[in-house]
């Protein structure tokens, strides 16, 4: 069977990690990259075009399907504020700024998906 939409996120996010793009300077591509493997995953998860939306438009296709709380629903609209604010502006992040929104995509990606959770029990988000 072909990957979930976790395990193709999770295997992107792995992948960004490793190029470490922040360290060599390269933020903006990294900042774009995570926006797009995020946008991926929401649309395939919960199956609406999340590409081609702005983060006001993708957060109202969300709040009705994401079943974790207004916490969940707060962290990912933070994340894509924050993604947005280096993408479209010439604010320069610091590495551990753009580590710390990788590792909260990740955990965004966890927490919401479909399959088994690591480890080995169910989510149903």
């Amino acid at each position: 069977p072909p990957p979930s939409e976790d395990e193709v996120a999770l295997a992107a996010l792995a992948e960004l990690a490793g190029q470490k793009l922040l360290r060599s300077g390269s933020y903006k591509r990294h900042y774009f990259r995570l926006s797009e493997i995020l946008k991926e995953y929401i649309g395939a998860r919960y199956r609406f075009d999340a590409m081609e939306s702005t983060t006001r438009e993708m957060m109202g296709m969300l709040e009705p399907r994401v079943s974790g709380g207004v916490g969940l629903l707060r962290d990912i609209e933070e994340i894509f504020l924050s993604l947005d604010f280096v993408k479209f502006t010439d604010h320069v992040p610091g590495v551990v700024e753009g580590e710390l929104l990788l590792e909260r995509a990740r955990q965004f990606v966890l927490t919401t998906r479909k399959s088994a959770a690591v480890d080995g029990g169910p989510r149903a988000v």
